[in-house]
Order: structure tokens, then sequence, then C-alpha cells
């Protein structure tokens, strides 16, 4: 009988030779698998919600003289990342460092410390692997012996096996830096959604790599030339060229790419998404059964947490499918155990108030919900107190409220929260294709019976004018659909950067239109060139999305258009995968929720005072990009002809503000 070695520890419990912490004490280790580093852990306090990592290497065997004042300034600046310590870890000839902070959110993460190193190979990884049975199972290990390995530990398993594939092999959210001495190589890659974020800067021979791109400027921006490029699509609300960020000198890692750089070249490789092919079943039960299962198993995967994770609930749709398949999850494997779920509830903006769609939840599997009252938290409620990031100024104009959600959740000790986030934009991806996919697929009578709803209750000009018309139009006629020209309210120079360099990168082929995947592919992107720190950094806690999962957003790029909205009602598969889980009272909802008096509260005509401070300035750097006579738009329009003006005068009113603190000097124009 043949026997194979194995660790008897777990990969992090012996790539490490020294630990020091905060104590002063230190404790020795001893490396199985050739030469073993040190490194030092220092502790941070509960500021961050996702793992950080950095590397730089000084190409051609220069030395980083020790310590790098450059990189201590890299790693400072992600410090608020390293919620259960951080280490670094220093190569041989003085060329190379990795650091990296941690924040434990899984069972086998808890008491890890990275760098991870075995033999020539080095590692620092954030995020997640769903696929850890798969991974063990190629590796030989039972699932005890697997359960004792650190996704981290499995990542850095997976390369030693099959180089700079591994990634192909790898499923969940991650980003990941592998040095590999025997080589001289240092490898960078993200997942195939970007939901973890790597940037890199080169200067020279001097190559870093971090997960924010304001770490890589050492978090100093004063001074930094800025990519007009990309601010105008900033501005046009459009997704950014492929890899260009807030900064010129600083480039974004895409989604689903690699980067490979040696002593002489650098090499970037793509290795997802793939293309799809149609999915076409018999009836709508028998895609709302798959979509049940995936969904599921989404759900399933995120659960993996220390402790018990929590659901962020509304009265919608998504969030209380997240709750449901959760609950029952829950106590299956502990019965009477109570699902813990936050929820956002208004007193005096009563409009807006779901209590009475999250009851039948509450009632029907007994959850345990923590309610926070939201009235006063509208964007810009919590201006006085905004911080400033080097990354870029804050894009999300619902922070504050999630922030207290986030808090909550905290509060009741959970370190991993679950929404219904990302639903909204699988499912929008149908909405102008529906008609065309019902004819496409011989539904011809059904068709006709549903234009001729929409034209009974809409009226025939805006179904003729609407983009499902216009797309089943293109699409017998055999006329692809216009490019779109720009914005109306860019000014020209702002076009002009605007068609200067389309947005560019390879699209996967799916069944929907090109610009419908390419939005999902965009939204779910993580970054797409700003990070900044949005509520869960300062709650200290982990925002897991189930329906952002690979599998069930290839299959919703797969299925007709019909089966995401049909019948006068959006989300139509997803009713029937949680027909027998979700009280039918929500199921038949004729309203959807929506916050949107709650961004009017705050960006509204008689608003935060911000908007007069930051947005009426002699010099406004925003009027560069945009219109003035567009954007402060007339009171007496309705709030639907004012929300894109609305939308990218929050973009002016948060650059501005974010470039009064920074001092940032404009790049001249090219």
């Amino acid at each position: 009988m043949t026997t194979r070695s194995r660790p008897a520890l777990p990969l992090w419990a012996v790539a490490t030779a020294v630990v020091t912490y905060d104590d002063g004490f230190s404790k020795p280790c001893c490396g199985s698998d050739g030469p073993v580093r040190s490194g030092r852990f220092v502790r941070a306090p509960w500021t961050a919600a996702v793992s950080g990592l950095a590397a730089q290497w000084r190409r051609h065997d220069a030395p980083l003289a020790g310590a790098s004042p450059d990189f201590a300034r890299v790693t400072a600046a992600l410090t608020h990342r390293a919620i259960d310590g951080s280490g670094q870890w220093l190569g041989e000839d003085g060329s190379i460092a990795l650091w990296h902070g941690q924040f434990w959110t899984t069972p086998e993460d808890e008491g890890e410390r990275q760098p991870l190193v075995l033999g020539d190979l080095t590692l620092v990884f954030d995020g997640r692997i769903d696929n850890r049975r798969q991974l063990g199972e190629a590796f030989g290990y039972t699932q005890t012996e697997a359960a004792a390995f650190s996704d981290a530990a499995l990542a850095l398993q997976a390369f030693r096996r099959w180089g700079e594939a591994f990634v192909t092999r790898l499923k969940g959210p991650f980003a990941v830096v592998v040095w590999d001495a025997s080589n001289r190589r240092l490898l960078g890659a993200r997942d195939t959604f970007g939901r973890r974020t790597l940037f890199y800067r080169i200067d020279g021979d001097l190559v870093t790599i971090a997960s924010e791109p304001g770490a890589l400027l050492g978090g100093d921006v004063a001074g930094a030339e800025l990519d007009e490029v990309f601010l105008a699509h900033f501005f046009a609300v459009r997704t950014a060229p492929q890899g260009r960020t807030m900064f010129a000198s600083v480039q974004e890692l895409p989604a689903g790419h690699a980067l490979c750089i040696t002593d002489g070249a650098l090499r970037l490789d793509r290795h997802g998404p793939q293309d799809l092919a149609p999915i076409r079943y018999r009836n709508i039960e028998d895609y709302g059964e798959r979509f049940a299962e995936l969904l599921e198993r989404a759900v399933l995967r995120r659960m993996r947490t220390l402790g018990s994770p929590a659901v962020m609930m509304s009265g919608g749709l998504d969030s209380t499918s997240v709750a449901a398949l959760s609950a029952t999850a829950l106590a299956r494997e502990t019965p009477r155990r109570r699902l813990s779920v936050v929820s956002y509830v208004f007193d005096e903006l009563t409009e807006l108030d779901e209590r009475q769609w999250m009851a039948p939840m509450v009632a029907r599997y007994d959850l345990d919900q923590t309610l926070v009252v939201a009235d006063d938290a509208w964007p810009l409620s919590d201006f006085a107190s905004w911080q400033w990031q080097a990354s870029g100024p804050d894009t999300r104009p619902f922070r504050p409220l999630n922030e207290r959600l986030y808090a909550a959740a905290r509060a009741k000790g959970h370190r991993v929260l679950l929404t219904g986030a990302a639903s909204d934009i699988l499912f929008v991806s149908g909405y102008a294709s529906w008609l065309a996919d019902l004819v496409a697929d011989g539904h011809w009578s059904e068709a006709a019976f549903e234009l001729l709803k929409h034209v009974r209750r809409l009226g025939p000009g805006v179904v003729l004018r609407s983009n499902s018309v216009r797309r089943l139009a293109s699409k017998l006629i055999g006329r692809s659909v216009r490019a779109v020209g720009p914005p109306p309210w860019l000014t020209s120079f702002a076009a002009a950067r605007l068609a200067e360099c389309p947005p560019s990168g390879y699209r996967p082929t799916t069944p929907r239109l090109p610009g419908e995947a390419s939005a999902v592919w965009a939204s779910l992107n993580k970054s797409n060139g700003i990070t900044t720190d949005d509520g869960e950094h300062r709650a200290g806690v982990e925002v897991r999305d189930p329906f952002a999962d690979s599998e069930l957003v290839s299959f919703m790029l797969s299925v007709p258009a019909y089966m995401l909205y049909n019948q006068g009602a959006s989300k139509l598969v997803l009713r029937v995968a949680m027909a027998s889980l979700l009280p039918s009272v929500l199921l038949t909802r004729p309203t959807r929720s929506d916050i949107s008096p709650l961004f009017w509260r705050g960006v509204g005509p008689g608003g935060s005072p911000a908007t007069t401070t930051f947005l009426e300035r002699a010099e406004a750097f925003w009027g560069r990009y945009v219109r003035a006579d567009v954007l402060l738009q007339d009171a007496a329009q309705s709030q639907d002809e004012r929300i894109i003006p609305a939308i990218v005068q929050w973009r002016c009113l948060g650059l501005e503000w974010w470039k009064t603190q920074s001092t940032l000097e404009p790049a001249e124009a090219a």
C-alpha cells in the first residue's frame, strides 16, 4: 500500500519560522518543505471588511534595502484591512517583499498567518474558495484532511500542482499574488467577476501590486496625475476602458485576468469569463427548478463562516429568498437555531416602510430580526463625518443606510452578512430582449398577447419607443442597434476624451445583447478603477452576495430573456423557483422595494448644504467634464427626468469634495 505524505498541521501553520506579536513574544515553528522565512504580525482595530495584500519587487536583483520606505507607505495605507493582524515576508536577496492584512471569516482561515511559504513559492491571498471539495479530491485528500487547509493554503497547493493555470481551477471571489523564486516571476490574478480588487504600478525596475489604487501611491496622492479618459467615463456613468484607473500611473488588473511579470517581460492573460451557449428547457417549471438549485448552492457556499451569518432582509423578493434558503439550511444543520436578520424600517417615511411585507417571513421562519430605523439615513446625512480615502471619491449614496445595518450585524457578533444585492443586475439584462426572445423561440402568439397587454397598460406610444420593441425590430430586419453617442451633459472636452478611448477588453459570447452582458460583468466588478471605504469596512463585516455566484450568473445569461421578464412581471424565474419557500403575499406583491424617496431627501431640492458648497464653486473641477446647465436642473422637473442628472450630480459633488481634501491638480490635456 502506498503511503502519501502530508503535513500534520495546516499549511499556514508550518509556513512561518518566527511570529512576533504585539505582546513582544516569539513563537518558533518548524518548516517541512524547504527554507522558512520570517514574518511580523501586528494587531489592528476593527475597521475593514476584506483582507488586503501587497507586493513589491525590484527586478534585476536590486535590493529593497530591507524595509523599503516606499513599501512601508504602501502597506501603511492598507492597515485598515488588517483586522486579525498583518504579516510581511522579505526574500533572501532583499529584492522582493510580500505583505498581507488578515480578516478571518471562514472556519478554515481562523488562526492563519500569511504570507504562506512552501519551498520556492510565497503567496498572499484575499478571498474565498467555493470549490474546496473538488480541489481536495484533486490533491488526493479526504474531506477531513482538506478541512485542515485554509483557502490560501489550497490556492498555494494548486499553484504548485498546475502552475499559472491554477487560477482556472479556483471558484469564488479572490485576488492572489504568488512569488515563484525558482523562475523569478511574480504572478497576480483576480476571479472571473473581479469581486476582489488588485492594482499594479510599474516604475522602471520597481513593480508594486496592492489591493487599492491609492495604496500604490503610498496614500499620498497630492500631485498625482489624474487620468482624463477615466474621468470622462466616470462622469458619463459608463465603464472605464479596461485597466484604467483614476491615476495615470496606476493600472487595474482586469477581472478574470492574470498578470505575469518576469525580469524582462510583462504578460496579461485572460482566464475568464467563458463563452456561454443558450439554455432551453421544456417549461418554466424546469427553469425554476434549476434556478432554485443554483441559488441554494450559492447561499450554502456563502454560509461557510466563523459563527453564523446574518442576512440583510427587506420586504423585497431578493433578500427574502436569501433569508428563506439560509433559514432552511440553518434549521437543517441545527434544529431550533434561529437565523439572524437585520432590516431597515421607517417611522416617518411610512411609504418606504416594509414591516408588513417582512412580518410573514419573520413568522414563518421564526427569524431573529433586528430593526434599524433609517428615516435620517439619507445620502449626505453624515457629510460632516465623511472620511477621505486615497483611492477616490465615495460613489455610494446609500452608504449611511447600509452602515447602520452592517453595524447592527456586527453588534450581534456576525462577521458575515448575506444580501440580495446583484439580483437586479441579472434580471435587468432581460428587459430589452424578452420580446425578441419569445419570437426567436417561436412563441409568436404569446409575444402578441404580451405586447397587447403592455399597449393597454402603458399606451401605444410608450410601447413603440420601448427598448424591447426596438430590439425586436432590429432583430427582424437584421440591423444592429446604433452605437450610443456621448451623454448630453458632457462638455466637449469630456466627450472628446470619451471617444478617444472607448471601453475595450474581452466580451464573452452570450444569448444576451453584447451591451446587456457587458453591463452585467461591469456591475459585478467590485472596483472598475475606484475602491472606496464603504460601510462594511467601518463595521468589520464581510458582505456576500449569493446572486453574484458564477454558476448562477452564467445560467441567467444563457436562459431566454422571457424567463427574466414576462407576463408583466419581473424576476419571473425567481418567483417560480421560490414558490414553495416564500409567503404568497411576497410572491404576488404588487409593488417592489423602492427607497428612491430617501435618495431625493438628501440630493433633491432643499437637501444637504453640501450640494451648494461643492457644486457651485467658482472654479469647480467637475465643470471641465459636465455642463452646469444640465447638472443644476430645474426643480420643477419630475423625478424621472431628474434621476440621471442627479446621479451625475452626486459624482460631481463626491469628486469635488475628494479633490479639495487631496489638493490634487488635474492632469494637463493631451
